[in-house]
């Protein structure tokens, strides 16, 4: 699981103008370079992935919030999918980022161990927990 707290950008907005961008028109991406990124990461830091398939998923719908033990409200993504459509261009996702409307970086980690993307049918799927106190995750399932 990577797991990032929201960037400096991100908290200067108040949640109330970050949500409209961020919920209903962020970008989950992959990022292929090996970076461990910190609260002072600016998207000139992450190199895209380009394996063949690629492409960001829009983060437009969610599953019903709900509290955690700790009491913090979470907003979950349903599945992300990310999928090779085969061995033209091979890269292996170190991390992922999410950019706002507004292609400003809000978040970022990395995975516990990259994931290859080399055949067809190499895949990751993730979703994004996004928790009332700023903390972001994203999960491998």
């Amino acid at each position: 699981m990577g797991v990032s707290t929201l960037t400096r950008v991100a908290r200067r907005k108040e949640f109330t103008t970050m949500k409209t961008p961020l919920f209903d028109t962020g970008h989950l991406n992959l990022y292929q370079n090996d970076f461990t990124p910190s609260d002072a990461a600016v998207i000139g830091d992450l190199t895209v992935c380009t394996f063949s398939g690629y492409a960001a998923v829009t983060l437009t719908t969610y599953i019903a919030p709900y509290t955690d033990p700790d009491g913090r409200a979470v907003l979950t993504t349903p599945q992300c999918v990310f999928a090779s459509t085969g061995p033209t261009i091979v890269n292996s996702a170190f991390g992922w980022y999410i950019l706002d409307a507004d292609g400003d970086l809000l978040a970022a980690g990395r995975f516990d161990q990259s994931i290859p993307f080399a055949d067809v049918g190499d895949a990751a799927v993730l979703h994004v927990e996004f928790y009332s106190d700023g903390r972001v995750a994203v999960v491998v399932v």
